[in-house]
């Protein structure tokens, strides 16, 4: 893209009459609460294993064979 075009663009989207937050929330409550539900790495990672597997759509029909 030419320099111009893009700081064309560049300043469309850079409106100065837009709503900013003055103020950086965190609801620590709600964090401290969820902390403990969040999936463990470990077992993420297992899951993001298989489902790597059944992206491949040759694999997932392979595998589908297997609960024939």
């Amino acid at each position: 893209m030419k320099k111009a075009v893009y700081e064309k663009n560049v300043h469309k989207y850079q409106i100065s009459d837009a709503p900013k937050c003055d103020e950086h929330l965190v609801h620590l409550d709600s964090v401290r609460t969820s902390m403990p539900k969040l999936l463990p790495v470990d077992k993420a990672q297992e899951m993001a294993e298989v489902f790597a597997l059944l992206v491949d759509p040759s694999r997932l029909r392979l595998s589908s064979t297997a609960s024939i």
